[in-house]
């Protein structure tokens, strides 16, 4: 997904849970329909600092819901997490 929003992705000892699949919306900008060009994502790719931060999150969160990740060109870019007060 290029742009667009992960919601409700259940969060066990830092690691994703997708069973269930959380819901994904995906954001499409209309002047900018048309072929694409992803970035392959080889085995041997460095992760980017947004996925570094991400795992950090990730690790942080230990178990709980990110309600909302956001995602610009790819990547991660903010998330809102549901806590309790």
């Amino acid at each position: 997904m290029n742009f667009g929003r992960i919601e409700a992705l259940a969060v066990r000892g830092g690691e994703p849970v997708l069973d269930p699949p959380p819901r994904v919306v995906r954001a499409v900008r209309l002047s900018e329909v048309g072929p694409s060009c992803p970035e392959s994502a080889g085995a041997q790719s460095p992760l980017k600092r947004a996925e570094i931060a991400l795992l950090s999150m990730l690790s942080a969160i230990g178990t709980g819901v990110i309600e909302v990740m956001k995602v610009h060109d790819g990547l991660p870019v903010a998330l809102e997490i549901h806590e309790q007060a």
